[in-house]
This record gives C-alpha cells, sequence and structure tokens, in this order.
C-alpha cells in the first residue's frame, strides 16, 4: 500500500511539473525571435503565418523599386561616386546623400520627410522620427558624429537610403487599405508601443525588414554586393556577395508550413548571432 502512494505521489509531482511547465511565462531572448511576443501583433512581423501570402508579394514590390532606383542613381551617375565612396571627403559624402535624397522621394512618388543632419540630433546613428496622429511622412535624423565612429564607411548612405525608405512605408500605411498597407500600419503601431523587443523581433517588423533589404539591395546592385552590411538588418535583410538573400523568407514561407517559419529562422540565424559576437 506504502509503495501504491508512493507511486500517486510522484505521478501527481510528475503532473503539476508539467502544467507548471504548460503555464509558466516565457523567456525573453534577447536576440532571438520570440513567438509568444510577436503573437501579441502577429500582422506587424513577417515571421508569423499571417505574412505567408504577403511576404512573396512585398519581395516584388521591393525588387521593382529596388531597380528603379537603381537605375535613377546610374542615370545621374551618382553610382560613380558610390562605387568610389571610401575615397572621397566626408564633406562630399553628405552633399551626395543630399542629392540621393532628393532622387529617392521623387522614384518613391511621395512627399518629401524632413531630412536634419546634425551632430548629436540623437543619440544613436540614425532615425525615422514619425508621428501616427497626424498625416506627415516623419523626420529622417542622421547624427554624422556617431557615424563616424564606425568603420564601415557606407553606413551613411546605407542608414540614409533604409530611414528615407520608411517615410513610403508610411504613406502606405496611412492608407491602410491592402493587407500588405495594413501590415505597414501595424508595424508602426508596434514602434510606439514601449514593450522590449530582441534584435531579431524589432529587425522582422514589416517596415524594418523591408527598408533594410531595400537599402542593402540598392548598394549591393551599385557595388556588386562587396559593401559590409553588418548588423543592418536580420539575414534575412542581408545578402551574401552573389546578390542572394542570406536567408529567404519568401522560399521558406514555399517550402515549410508557415506555423515553422519563426523556430526555423532562429536556427538559421545562429550564424548571424556568432558573426555580431565576435
Amino acid at each position: 500500500m506504502k509503495r501504491f502512494f508512493v507511486t500517486i505521489y510522484f505521478l501527481f509531482i510528475s503532473q503539476v511539473g508539467s502544467s507548471c511547465e504548460l503555464y509558466s511565462e516565457p523567456v525573453f531572448d534577447s536576440f532571438y525571435a520570440n513567438n509568444y511576443l510577436q503573437l501579441k501583433n502577429p500582422l506587424a512581423f513577417v515571421l508569423q503565418p499571417q505574412g505567408e501570402s504577403s511576404i512573396s508579394h512585398l519581395s516584388e514590390l521591393t525588387n521593382i523599386s529596388v531597380k528603379q532606383f537603381v537605375k535613377t542613381l546610374k542615370s545621374e551617375k551618382i553610382d560613380v561616386k558610390l562605387k568610389s565612396w571610401s575615397k572621397i571627403s566626408i564633406k562630399e559624402q553628405y552633399i551626395v546623400l543630399g542629392k540621393v535624397f532628393k532622387l529617392q522621394v521623387e522614384s518613391m512618388n511621395i512627399k518629401p520627410p524632413k531630412l536634419i543632419i546634425e551632430d548629436d540630433i540623437i543619440q544613436g546613428s540614425a532615425y525615422f522620427d514619425f508621428d501616427l496622429a497626424n498625416k506627415s511622412l516623419g523626420r529622417v535624423l542622421l547624427n554624422p558624429k556617431k557615424i563616424a565612429e564606425d568603420s564601415n564607411p557606407y553606413l551613411n548612405i546605407l542608414l540614409l537610403i533604409h530611414e528615407t525608405r520608411h517615410a513610403y512605408q508610411l504613406a502606405q500605411a496611412f492608407e491602410n487599405k491592402t493587407s500588405l498597407q495594413k501590415r505597414y500600419m501595424a508595424a508602426f503601431e508596434q514602434q510606439k508601443i514601449s514593450e522590449q523587443l530582441s534584435f531579431s523581433d524589432f529587425l522582422t517588423l514589416i517596415n524594418e525588414y523591408e527598408a533594410f533589404q531595400f537599402a542593402n539591395a540598392v548598394i549591393g546592385e551599385i557595388t556588386n554586393w562587396h559593401v559590409s552590411t553588418k548588423g543592418l538588418g536580420t539575414f534575412a535583410s542581408q545578402f551574401d556577395k552573389s546578390g542572394k538573400l542570406k536567408i529567404n523568407l519568401p522560399h521558406l514561407f514555399n517550402v515549410h508550413p508557415p506555423k515553422n517559419i519563426l523556430p526555423i529562422f532562429n536556427v538559421l540565424q545562429k550564424t548571424q548571432y556568432e558573426i555580431l559576437k565576435e
């Protein structure tokens, strides 16, 4: 009889332990994507099953925009400057940045956001400042002093194109009609919530994913994919030396069940994690 009760006791403890694990708070990971967190606003994140149909469409639209903008830069001979970017003076670089900004706004067919390039205007290197309460297309802020601390000579142009791309996305979000426009709005709304996001959570918000991919692709196309984009987006927004995405999300959605995309992405992200640790 004693053995019977001991057996029952351990079965009970086992069941309680399982229940505690089942209902315990998920552990936040500061680098990888956190599914429990993204499920609070699934439309905002490209790794969620809701994105299955729109991610492939988004990739097509981004590629078209990249080709169009690269063609514009080449027609204005800006590509010549970009190919020898590290050899021209910082002063000349920022003159070119102003021209690139103007051409990008025209290429995206939007009203220009306000561009401010000023030391210490923000703590970080760059920022897109926006207010969803009004319909303005925000402010593109660059901090040359902070950017100069980085060893990547292309960081200023990459960040300018990235942050300016957000103005186009915001214009789309304000339309708020198509599924893609609604997802952009969800992402911008998420960025106004004071909730901690991991490296991969933040960079797989649909607006960050697309803006980094756009900027990286534009500079990659012009420089034959020789420019470092370390830390500029997850591997889903970065390209290898042959111009192929390091993590191809549209392909993953085509070959795997949508619910498996986030864990597969996290496995593939381990390479970037190791690189950024160096």
